[in-house]
């Protein structure tokens, strides 16, 4: 099954994903309300959607498994390297999602942190022009920070202070990220296995 979505200008979704689940077609076990679920059909549902059985493709090429897509943007994308990214799919780029920037300095300088809600493993954009990924291995830290990007663009720095919990973040390396670009080439599609 091959299901397909575009990015276009004027931040519009031209065509979206078909509106009939990946899941549905073929899934061993259908449910329906009122019913009992036996846990070892649960499962075999479980298993026939697992990572690795819907796919992302960027002009063809695989670019990793489907995390999330509710219908509504942006979509996640789990890589063969095991790093996550977000990808918009409203805009005409269908560039990696901007994410905001904390520094302990009143300029947006210094070592840059990402927000601790995040997990380690996640590649993104930041207001600044850069990629920066958080280490698998690395732990979220409290800091007071004393200004920051918005994960929006125009860059602005804002000022602090605040008090956050953060993952200190490095430049993106793509022989280590598997990530080497803010945007994905056309036609992205998505597809079972």
């Amino acid at each position: 099954m091959n299901l397909l979505t575009k990015c276009i200008a004027g931040g519009l979704l031209l065509s979206s994903i078909t509106h009939t689940p990946v899941a549905s077609a073929g899934v061993p076990n259908q449910f329906t309300a009122g019913t009992t679920a036996k846990s070892s059909e649960v499962n075999q549902n479980f298993d026939y959607i697992n990572y690795g059985n819907i796919i992302v493709k960027s002009n063809g090429i695989e670019v990793g498994a489907l995390l999330g897509y509710a219908g509504t943007n942006p979509i996640s994308i789990l890589n063969s390297q095991g790093y996550m990214y977000r990808v918009n799919m409203y805009n005409a780029t269908c560039s990696i999602v901007l994410e905001p920037m904390f520094f302990t300095t009143s300029d947006c300088t210094g070592t840059p942190y990402t927000d601790g809600t995040f997990l380690p493993g996640k590649v993104f954009a930041a207001a600044d022009g850069n990629m920066y990924y958080i280490p698998k291995t690395i732990s979220p830290i409290p800091i007071t920070f004393n200004s920051s990007y918005g994960g929006f663009t125009p860059m602005v720095c804002g000022s602090g202070p605040g008090s956050r919990v953060v993952y200190p973040v490095t430049i993106n390396d793509p022989s280590i990220t598997g990530v080497s670009s803010t945007n994905l080439s056309l036609p992205i599609t998505i597809e079972r296995r």
